[in-house]
């Protein structure tokens, strides 16, 4: 947040969302004079450029200029925009999808969470976050320990040498 202004930042295309959603935040920001920047024609999988010559970004390229992430999907596969968000040491919100239910939440991570709307507790935890830095670095230090608890190559290359190993006998 720049002197008490939030920005919203949205870095991907209208697809599972729908046009009719982004309307809705058009509006919605347009309402509330929240500054709405929509680029994801500079945004992509790789850095690089596009046909024109024009720089395209990352990801990772805008993640370190975020204040805090959202991740108000209703339904995601696993969640590689949570573990970005952790990775990168950013506060965020999440909506508890049924995977992020079933697969996440249970392991403890420190997030604002909302049921499918956003009201105004959820807004008073979010602005709680970004304006107190005891608070927030709290929050993503435990954010980063936990990811790297259940989510780092260690674990991952573990795992699959317990499953390649079982393959073995086969």
């Amino acid at each position: 947040m720049n002197n008490g202004k939030a920005k919203l930042v949205i870095t991907h295309q209208v697809k599972d969302e729908g046009k009719e959603y982004l309307a809705r935040i058009i509006s919605y920001a347009k309402l509330l004079e929240v500054e709405l920047v929509i680029r994801p024609d500079i945004i992509g999988n790789t850095r690089g450029t596009n046909p024109d010559g024009k720089k395209i970004y990352s990801l990772w390229d805008i993640y370190p200029h975020a204040d805090f992430v959202t991740y108000p999907s209703l339904y995601e596969g696993f969640g590689n925009a949570f573990l970005e968000t952790i990775y990168f040491k950013k506060p965020l919100l999440v909506n508890r999808y049924s995977i992020y239910q079933r697969d996440i939440e249970h392991l403890g991570f420190d997030v604002v969470t909302m049921e499918t709307y956003i009201n105004d507790d959820i807004v008073n935890q979010a602005i709680e976050v970004m304006s107190d830095q005891s608070r927030k670095r709290q929050m993503v230090d435990r954010n980063f320990s936990l990811g790297n608890k259940y989510f780092s190559f260690n674990i991952l290359r573990q795992a699959l040498k317990t499953i390649l190993l079982s393959f073995e006998g086969n």
